[in-house]
């Protein structure tokens, strides 16, 4: 081969590259700028889940709220003057050994009714108060009062507990023991 043919080839082949290397660079700007998109996005999204669990946890509070006075309502208990200044649910039971355990239920900070109904939807479709469905349901089923009690883990550490016949919670708060 000649050498005007050597260069012409190599400024063929020069040219060839950097048509490619321009394509290349084009496709990484579109990559570069469908990545920010993205993240855009992503980012909405996350602002969006994050006010739908706002909602939830409020529609959850106020579902737990209602359910409880539609029970305490049927139940005849009212609400005492130390509940109604706590926030706390303070009621007096009716009596029943069960209205007695849902008002002391409903009474412990380790109790948290909006999430006990986001963990347990059939709650919701019993359309029983959350205190109510766990003094019924929480031994026999490990369904537990909050994020801090394991009802499972109580029970198997405290095996008394499941000779009493009190839901562990209760059992829990009327012993002092963890």
């Amino acid at each position: 081969m000649d050498q005007d043919s050597v260069q012409s080839t190599a400024e063929q082949q020069s040219g060839e590259l950097h048509d490619r290397l321009r394509l290349a660079e084009r496709e990484l700007k579109w990559t570069q700028i469908e990545a920010e998109h993205q993240a855009e996005n992503l980012q909405r999204v996350r602002r969006q889940r994050a006010r739908l669990r706002e909602q939830l946890d409020l529609a959850t509070e106020t579902l737990a709220e209602s359910l409880s006075e539609r029970y305490w309502n049927r139940a005849g208990g009212t609400r005492s003057a130390l509940g109604r200044l706590t926030g706390r649910s303070g009621r007096t039971g009716s009596g029943s050994v069960e209205t007695d355990l849902v008002a002391e239920v409903e009474a412990s900070d380790l109790f948290d009714g909006a999430w006990y109904l986001r963990q347990y939807p059939q709650a919701m479709r019993e359309q029983t108060a959350p205190a109510v469905h766990l003094v019924r349901h929480g031994n026999d089923k490990g369904l537990d009062p909050s994020e801090r009690f394991s009802t499972a883990r109580y029970l198997r550490t405290h095996p008394e507990a499941v000779e009493s016949g009190l839901p562990a919670l209760v059992h829990h708060l009327r012993s002092g023991r963890s």
